[in-house]
Protein backbone atom coordinates (compact mmCIF):
# COMPACT_ATOMS: atom_id res chain seq x y z
CA UNK A 1 0.00 0.00 0.00
CA UNK A 2 1.43 3.55 -1.39
CA UNK A 3 1.34 5.84 1.61
CA UNK A 4 0.30 9.73 0.54
CA UNK A 5 2.80 12.58 0.81
CA UNK A 6 0.34 13.59 3.21
CA UNK A 7 0.57 10.96 5.08
CA UNK A 8 4.50 10.70 5.25
CA UNK A 9 4.66 14.34 6.21
CA UNK A 10 2.56 14.00 9.13
CA UNK A 11 4.65 10.92 10.38
CA UNK A 12 7.78 13.34 9.56
CA UNK A 13 6.20 15.78 12.26
CA UNK A 14 5.72 12.68 14.82
CA UNK A 15 9.13 10.33 14.44
CA UNK A 16 12.33 11.54 15.01
CA UNK A 17 14.95 9.66 14.16
CA UNK A 18 15.65 7.00 16.39
CA UNK A 19 19.59 7.67 17.75
CA UNK A 20 19.89 4.49 19.86
CA UNK A 21 17.39 2.21 21.35
CA UNK A 22 16.50 1.30 24.78
CA UNK A 23 16.10 -2.30 26.48
CA UNK A 24 12.30 -1.03 26.78
CA UNK A 25 12.41 0.24 23.32
CA UNK A 26 8.87 -2.31 22.85
CA UNK A 27 7.26 -1.63 26.11
CA UNK A 28 4.26 -0.10 25.72
CA UNK A 29 2.52 3.30 26.42
CA UNK A 30 1.29 3.23 30.02
CA UNK A 31 -1.23 6.00 29.68
CA UNK A 32 -5.02 5.68 28.60
CA UNK A 33 -6.21 8.24 25.77
CA UNK A 34 -7.36 9.29 22.60
CA UNK A 35 -6.01 12.39 21.03
CA UNK A 36 -7.20 14.00 18.36
CA UNK A 37 -5.10 16.06 15.96
CA UNK A 38 -5.43 18.56 13.26
CA UNK A 39 -2.91 18.01 10.43
CA UNK A 40 -1.94 21.00 8.35
CA UNK A 41 0.42 20.94 4.95
CA UNK A 42 0.40 23.43 1.77
CA UNK A 43 -2.00 20.31 0.20
CA UNK A 44 -4.30 19.18 2.79
CA UNK A 45 -5.89 19.44 5.97
CA UNK A 46 -6.94 16.87 8.00
CA UNK A 47 -7.49 14.47 10.89
CA UNK A 48 -5.60 12.17 12.84
CA UNK A 49 -6.30 10.38 16.14
CA UNK A 50 -3.34 8.70 18.22
CA UNK A 51 -4.48 5.98 20.90
CA UNK A 52 -3.28 4.18 23.96
CA UNK A 53 -5.76 1.93 25.81
CA UNK A 54 -2.38 1.42 28.28
CA UNK A 55 -1.94 -2.19 28.16
CA UNK A 56 -0.69 -2.62 24.96
CA UNK A 57 -2.42 -1.64 21.97
CA UNK A 58 -2.02 1.09 20.26
CA UNK A 59 -3.78 3.19 17.48
CA UNK A 60 -3.60 5.60 14.60
CA UNK A 61 -5.99 6.89 12.21
CA UNK A 62 -5.69 9.02 9.63
CA UNK A 63 -8.13 10.51 6.69
CA UNK A 64 -7.92 12.92 3.61
CA UNK A 65 -9.21 12.79 0.11
CA UNK A 66 -6.52 10.34 -0.69
CA UNK A 67 -5.89 8.07 2.22
CA UNK A 68 -8.09 6.37 5.45
CA UNK A 69 -5.37 4.45 7.11
CA UNK A 70 -6.57 2.59 10.43
CA UNK A 71 -3.13 0.83 12.11
CA UNK A 72 -3.05 -1.45 14.93
CA UNK A 73 -0.06 -1.92 17.38
CA UNK A 74 -0.30 -4.98 19.49
CA UNK A 75 3.32 -4.59 21.76
CA UNK A 76 2.36 -7.94 23.12
CA UNK A 77 2.41 -9.92 20.01
CA UNK A 78 4.62 -7.23 18.65
CA UNK A 79 2.53 -7.12 15.10
CA UNK A 80 1.07 -4.10 13.45
CA UNK A 81 -1.93 -4.28 11.62
CA UNK A 82 -2.65 -1.62 9.08
CA UNK A 83 -6.01 -1.35 7.23
CA UNK A 84 -6.82 -0.47 3.53
CA UNK A 85 -10.65 0.06 3.37
CA UNK A 86 -10.73 0.94 -0.10
CA UNK A 87 -9.15 -2.36 -1.20
CA UNK A 88 -10.53 -4.12 1.76
CA UNK A 89 -6.91 -5.07 2.80
CA UNK A 90 -5.26 -5.83 6.45
CA UNK A 91 -1.39 -5.51 5.94
CA UNK A 92 0.28 -7.45 8.63
CA UNK A 93 3.89 -6.84 9.95
CA UNK A 94 6.26 -7.19 12.49
CA UNK A 95 6.62 -3.94 14.46
CA UNK A 96 9.81 -1.98 13.73
CA UNK A 97 12.11 -0.32 16.13
CA UNK A 98 10.50 2.89 15.40
CA UNK A 99 7.03 1.22 15.44
CA UNK A 100 7.96 0.38 19.02
CA UNK A 101 9.08 4.16 20.02
CA UNK A 102 5.60 5.92 17.97
CA UNK A 103 3.80 6.64 21.41
CA UNK A 104 6.64 6.91 23.45
CA UNK A 105 6.78 10.71 24.16
CA UNK A 106 10.35 10.36 26.05
CA UNK A 107 12.14 9.60 22.59
CA UNK A 108 11.69 13.16 21.61
CA UNK A 109 14.17 14.30 24.37
CA UNK A 110 16.17 11.58 24.06
CA UNK A 111 16.72 12.08 20.96
CA UNK A 112 16.62 16.10 21.01
CA UNK A 113 19.73 18.42 19.24
CA UNK A 114 18.12 21.04 21.30
CA UNK A 115 15.93 21.66 23.84
CA UNK A 116 13.66 24.96 22.97
CA UNK A 117 12.72 25.91 26.69
CA UNK A 118 9.37 25.96 28.15
CA UNK A 119 5.91 27.68 26.45
CA UNK A 120 2.07 27.37 27.04
CA UNK A 121 0.08 26.14 23.61
CA UNK A 122 -3.43 25.42 23.98
CA UNK A 123 -3.85 25.98 27.92
CA UNK A 124 -1.19 22.99 28.24
CA UNK A 125 2.40 24.09 29.52
CA UNK A 126 4.99 22.46 27.28
CA UNK A 127 8.45 21.41 27.07
CA UNK A 128 9.93 21.82 23.20
CA UNK A 129 12.72 20.06 21.66
CA UNK A 130 14.28 20.03 18.19
CA UNK A 131 14.75 17.16 16.21
CA UNK A 132 15.78 15.74 12.97
CA UNK A 133 13.82 13.57 10.55
CA UNK A 134 15.43 12.54 7.05
CA UNK A 135 17.61 15.51 7.04
CA UNK A 136 14.85 18.07 7.82
CA UNK A 137 14.46 19.79 11.25
CA UNK A 138 11.42 19.98 13.01
CA UNK A 139 10.09 21.06 16.21
CA UNK A 140 7.95 19.04 18.74
CA UNK A 141 5.99 20.37 22.09
CA UNK A 142 5.35 18.17 25.08
CA UNK A 143 2.64 18.67 27.63
CA UNK A 144 4.28 18.79 31.15
CA UNK A 145 0.08 17.72 31.91
CA UNK A 146 -0.97 15.00 29.45
CA UNK A 147 2.62 14.09 28.05
CA UNK A 148 1.34 14.11 24.49
CA UNK A 149 2.64 15.80 21.71
CA UNK A 150 0.50 19.36 21.97
CA UNK A 151 2.28 20.95 18.52
CA UNK A 152 4.71 19.76 16.09
CA UNK A 153 6.21 20.80 12.68
CA UNK A 154 8.81 20.16 10.41
CA UNK A 155 9.24 21.58 7.26
CA UNK A 156 10.85 20.14 3.92
CA UNK A 157 11.00 21.25 0.27
CA UNK A 158 7.14 20.75 0.02
CA UNK A 159 6.43 23.39 2.49
CA UNK A 160 5.66 23.64 6.50
CA UNK A 161 3.54 20.45 8.02
CA UNK A 162 2.20 21.06 11.41
CA UNK A 163 0.39 18.71 13.91
CA UNK A 164 -1.60 20.38 16.56
CA UNK A 165 -3.46 18.61 19.32
CA UNK A 166 -7.39 19.58 19.60
CA UNK A 167 -8.53 17.42 22.44
CA UNK A 168 -7.91 14.64 24.56
CA UNK A 169 -10.24 11.80 25.98
CA UNK A 170 -8.51 10.13 29.05
CA UNK A 171 -10.63 7.47 30.05
CA UNK A 172 -11.58 5.95 26.52
CA UNK A 173 -13.99 2.90 26.39
CA UNK A 174 -11.67 -0.40 25.44
CA UNK A 175 -14.46 -0.82 22.63
CA UNK A 176 -12.12 2.31 20.72
CA UNK A 177 -9.47 -0.53 20.75
CA UNK A 178 -11.25 -3.80 19.58
CA UNK A 179 -10.08 -4.82 15.79
CA UNK A 180 -11.15 -7.93 14.10
CA UNK A 181 -10.78 -8.36 10.23
CA UNK A 182 -13.88 -8.65 8.30
CA UNK A 183 -13.88 -11.86 6.65
CA UNK A 184 -14.39 -10.27 3.02
CA UNK A 185 -10.58 -8.62 3.47
CA UNK A 186 -7.37 -10.33 2.18
CA UNK A 187 -4.67 -10.53 4.80
CA UNK A 188 -1.17 -9.71 2.92
CA UNK A 189 1.99 -9.35 4.85
CA UNK A 190 4.19 -5.99 4.00
CA UNK A 191 6.23 -7.44 2.07
CA UNK A 192 3.75 -8.38 -0.61
CA UNK A 193 2.95 -4.97 -0.74
CA UNK A 194 6.46 -3.87 -1.22
CA UNK A 195 6.92 -6.67 -3.41
CA UNK A 196 3.35 -5.63 -5.42
CA UNK A 197 4.52 -2.22 -6.02
CA UNK A 198 8.18 -2.65 -6.65
CA UNK A 199 8.24 -5.80 -9.04
CA UNK A 200 10.68 -6.90 -6.80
Amino acid sequence: MKKSWFLASALACLAPNVMALTVNAFDHPKETYIATYNVSSPKVNAEMILGSDGKGIALMKMKDSNTNVREFSDYAANIKTTFDDSRKLAIKAKMTEKDGEAYDMDRFKRNAIKELGDKTIEEHPCKGYLYQYNGYTGEVWIGEDCKLIVYSEVVTQDGKTSVTLKKIDQKPTSEEFKFEIPVEYKVISEKETVQKTTGE
